[in-house]
């Protein structure tokens, strides 16, 4: 397998990159256990922040590219619903009107991983470039796994 060069600048961009995401998808976790219990550390958006983080650092477009598969329409939906409340100070489709109430800085915080995930993700791919394209199979496992940890800790 071909190995892919990427410039100290980039490579030390990247390392930075990754790192901030998975300290910022640990302080997700946190919370999420915090305020929700151990369901906390089920939200795909936690995951997928740990995961693009954890890509970005062993510069695997796989895992970076698996994790795309599985928020990107999600994510432009919460995107475009974010920013219509922010321009217009009205509701579209409700989905992000919870960060528009009063909460803890911090909740804000981790939220905001909805807007720069997607850029991030796509850029970093663009400087490790593609070396598998079956990245959709870790899609599907991780969607059925996810499903299944679900169905188990609901049932408790």
């Amino acid at each position: 397998m071909e190995k892919i060069q990427i410039s100290g600048t980039r490579k030390f961009a990247l390392t930075v990159i990754g790192v901030i995401m998975i300290l910022l998808s640990f302080i997700a976790y946190y919370n999420g256990v915090r305020f929700f219990g151990i369901s906390g550390i089920l939200w795909f958006s936690y995951t997928t922040l740990f995961l693009v983080g954890l890509g970005i650092l062993t510069r695997s477009s796989y895992l970076i590219a698996s994790q795309l598969n599985i928020i990107i329409i999600p994510y432009i939906v919460w995107n475009i619903d974010f920013f219509y409340v922010l321009l217009t100070g009205n509701s579209l489709l409700g989905i992000t009107d919870y960060f528009f109430l009063p909460r803890e800085s911090l909740a804000q915080l981790i939220s905001l991983q909805h807007i720069f995930i997607i850029p991030i993700a796509f850029l970093a791919l663009y400087f490790i470039k593609f070396k598998r394209k079956d990245f959709w199979k870790l899609s599907v496992i991780q969607i059925t796994v996810f499903y299944f940890l679900i169905r188990i800790l609901a049932a408790e």
